[in-house]
């Protein structure tokens, strides 16, 4: 990590990145100049003074030392001199220079090509690539300017960050090298700009929670925003059990939290009493204070669902469909009058058979079968003794039915998903950007760094920007750092050493996160 004390006007002496604090810089001053010779024609030289009262002199520019590395030339722009002084570099291509010149009878190493397709001209290695209808002369490229052609052919506005098969075929325009195709997945891979852009997110199966065994032992609540009607309405606050999936809806003016908890507490606590866990989302209808303070209260567990990941609250999600469409129907004509409906829907969703448990949610909860007369037809002689014996066993059979449904439709959804991706604590991913993005902006947002595992397909992601509670598999991919971690600028020419040295801390940390690069 190079400092350029030149352009810095001020500088920390911590700084926190993903989760690590590097240390402060340790400055060596550069060793004080020293004092010009008396001359005749001086005053005599003045006693010394101490160090901090010394008067300060420019020192004079001194020559770049010999063992100090230049930068690497340009590809597009090196004569033939240049270019071979830059190919003998390179043990593979001094050894077919050799052979090829006729300064040794066979090549001490195994060429990378056939030996026929190389050439020798104007004291350049060259290799002949044949087409149907022509032959490039491809220069051959040695192993320290390698990255320069990976970068040459993937980054500048003419390439336009292509992926890997564009960028090998334009590599193979102009340059040759072994292994190019490899080379150019791997320099895509790595491409900050291309895995903040380009890629989809992973399908990893489905998970669940095992089916409670009792009614209200775990209830989900969400809000549908079905638009403003006649009667101020706009928002519905479903609420339903897991384990009956009875479920209750209250139409609601807005969505405060006030108002949403008073309708909770109102239509659900009076009338069924306190449940063991609430899942919600993270809206803050359902985090503020007075939830927290009347959940504790109450002694209800509350969870949370991922962000921007409905599965995760997936009941009263698909719930919410079923809503959402039996509403239309009946509303086809007047949509804003959804409000005079929401009773009969609610009454027709509990009384009819639901197929996640094999009954009627309304029977599960409460122990009777709601049936309606029709004409001559189901006339009811209710024995109580059975039905109390028979709703225990329709509960028991709930929980078998609803473990059969979750293992059919983890059956089809797992379909298209691949394996759980193993996220160990402290590699590197990039994040899904959720919500409204900009047409031109990233896709993915990172790289982030995992805290801790929360569940099977659920993390804890430390990130540069405000980090959501915990963040789903499918909305993360591992980040491949680049091979080399450069922070001066490309136009950064120096004229001389910074004498700035990291310390141990910083070094530690690079090395870090280049040996966390395999997930």
């Amino acid at each position: 990590m190079k400092l350029n004390l030149e352009k810095c006007e001020f500088a920390k002496h911590q700084v926190k990145l993903l989760g690590f604090v590097i240390d402060q810089l340790e400055h060596h001053d550069p060793e004080p100049e020293p004092e010009p010779p008396d001359y005749p024609e001086h005053d005599p030289e003045p006693e010394p003074e101490p160090p901090d009262q010394l008067e300060h002199h420019d020192p004079e520019p001194e020559p770049e030392p010999p063992d100090q590395p230049e930068d690497d030339p340009d590809l597009t722009t090196m004569d033939p001199r240049k270019m071979r002084e830059q190919q003998l570099r390179d043990p593979t291509c001094n050894d077919l220079i050799s052979w090829l010149e006729g300064h040794q009878a066979l090549p001490q190493q195994r060429p990378p090509a056939i030996i026929s397709s190389f050439e020798v001209e104007d004291g350049v290695l060259y290799h002949l690539r044949e087409y149907s209808d022509r032959v490039v002369k491809q220069l051959y490229v040695p192993l320290h300017l390698q990255t320069q052609a990976l970068h040459l052919a993937h980054c500048p506005p003419s390439a336009t960050h292509p992926g890997a098969l564009r960028t090998y075929q334009n590599l193979c325009n102009s340059w040759y090298f072994p292994n190019m195709l490899r080379q150019s997945r791997e320099y895509v891979a790595r491409c900050p700009v291309c895995q903040r852009r380009k890629g989809s997110a992973v399908r990893v199966p489905m998970q669940g929670h095992p089916p409670p065994e009792a009614p209200l032992v775990m209830v989900s609540a969400d809000l549908m925003d079905l638009r403003s009607s006649s009667r101020g309405y706009r928002y519905v606050l479903s609420i339903i059990d897991h384990h009956t999936r009875f479920l209750q809806l209250v139409p609601l003016r807005d969505k405060t939290a006030e108002r949403v908890l008073s309708a909770f507490m109102d239509n659900y606590i009076t009338l069924f009493g306190p449940p063991d866990q609430l899942h919600t989302d993270n809206g803050l209808e359902f985090s503020s204070n007075e939830w927290r303070s009347l959940l504790e209260t109450l002694h209800v567990k509350h969870s949370f669902s991922v962000a921007y990941h409905p599965q995760s609250n997936g009941v009263v999600e698909r719930s919410n469909r079923a809503v959402k469409d039996a509403l239309v129907a009946l509303v086809q004509r007047a949509p804003s009058q959804w409000p005079i409906h929401l009773p009969a829907v609610r009454l027709a969703l509990n009384t009819a058979i639901h197929r996640s448990v094999g009954d009627q949610p309304l029977y599960l909860l409460t122990g009777r079968m709601a049936l309606f007369a029709k004409g001559l037809t189901n006339d009811q002689t209710p024995d109580e003794g059975l039905m109390v014996k028979r709703l225990s066993d329709a509960r028991r059979l709930a929980v078998e039915v609803s473990l059969k449904t979750h293992e059919t439709n983890k059956a089809y959804y797992d379909q298209r998903a691949k394996a759980t991706p193993t996220f160990e604590q402290g590699s590197l991913v990039v994040r899904k950007v959720e919500g409204t993005r900009r047409p031109l902006g990233d896709r993915w947002l990172g790289p982030c760094r995992i805290v801790r595992q929360l569940g099977p397909v659920t993390f804890d992601v430390l990130d540069l920007q405000e980090p959501y509670p915990r963040v789903h598999a499918n909305q993360l991919k591992p980040y491949l750092p680049p091979s080399e971690l450069d922070f001066a600028e490309e136009a950064d020419q120096l004229p001389r050493p910074v004498p700035v040295v990291a310390s141990s801390s910083v070094v530690t940390l690079i090395d870090e996160l280049t040996s966390e690069s395999t997930v």
